[in-house]
């Protein structure tokens, strides 16, 4: 039974070298090998991962030890699906953490982890961290995790952000899980996100165009610099679609806005950027019903 099994956890722990009074790398290093036995075909090595996964999650600092893991797991060429089932296992954690450990030494390396992911592509890992990112920034209650990813730096770092904008509208309009926070909160942040909604969407607006300009350029000569250009337009709909759904954008706002009208409607035309460009539509409508 579960409780059979957490009384256990210590010894299954322990059995994969796991010990907490070890020094950071050494606990990174154990949790690696518990997370790969977790996921192990063999039932016995498995419920050994299992057990130390869940030793890990009653002790502090549990969150940390994962995105520690995840680091190593996400060095390889192609990262593993073990990376993956940390990065999941780092957004899931971080919902119910005690708050004392949302701090700042979490907050930079799981900010360094989603830049590494966005800097090497790997797309299903950037949404799990840049979840991590938004759930954080809700339980916070402030925006200074969201305004760590400048979206006027670098390519990476405006996928990041990208990301980041969609998915902090959809957690806090819809949470994928629940969220062990105050509601004070999220109503904080959405409060000092509507307060910088209009400036968002100028912002959003001009990526959208300089995105649309990129692509068009470097459609014949240079097809993979236009299809992450596309990418790119695809990104900024999405995001901008999440803010009309969530209320974070104002009816009046949303009707005047160009990115909403005349970019969507061009977006249509592209099979790279319609579907995001018509649900962002749609969300812009349903904002003025």
């Amino acid at each position: 039974s579960p409780s059979k099994a957490g009384r256990r956890a210590p010894v299954g722990a322990a059995g994969l070298g796991f010990a907490w009074a070890a020094t950071t790398a050494q606990q990174a290093s154990a949790m690696q090998s518990i997370v790969v036995a977790a996921l192990s075909a063999d039932p016995v090595e498995r419920r050994k991962g299992e057990d130390g996964l869940r030793a890990s999650e009653r002790q502090p600092g549990h969150t940390l030890r994962m995105l520690k893991c995840l680091a190593g797991q996400a060095a390889s060429v192609v990262p593993p699906p073990a990376a993956l089932f940390c990065a999941q296992a780092v957004q899931k954690s971080l919902r119910r953490a005690p708050l004392p450990e949302l701090d700042e030494a979490l907050a930079a390396v799981l900010l360094a982890a989603t830049r590494e992911a966005a800097a090497r592509g790997w797309q299903a890992g950037l949404i799990q961290l840049c979840l991590a990112c938004a759930v954080t920034a809700i339980r916070a209650g402030e925006t200074t995790l969201l305004a760590a990813f400048d979206g006027n730096a670098s390519a990476v770092e405006r996928l990041a952000a990208l990301q980041l904008l969609a998915l902090v509208a959809e957690e806090l309009h819809s949470p994928a899980s629940k969220i062990s926070v105050a509601p004070a909160r999220p109503a904080a942040l959405r409060a000092a996100l509507v307060s910088q909604a209009d400036a968002t969407l100028a912002t959003l607006h001009r990526w959208f165009e300089e995105a649309a300009a990129a692509a068009a350029a470097s459609q014949r000569l240079q097809p993979a610099q236009a299809e992450a250009a596309a990418h790119s337009a695809a990104a900024v709909l999405r995001a901008v679609g999440a803010w009309c759904a969530c209320g974070l954008l104002g009816a009046e706002s949303a009707a005047a806005s160009p990115l909403l009208s005349r970019c969507a409607a061009g977006a249509l035309a592209n099979s790279r950027t319609a579907v995001d460009a018509a649900e962002a539509a749609c969300a812009a409508i349903e904002l003025a019903e």
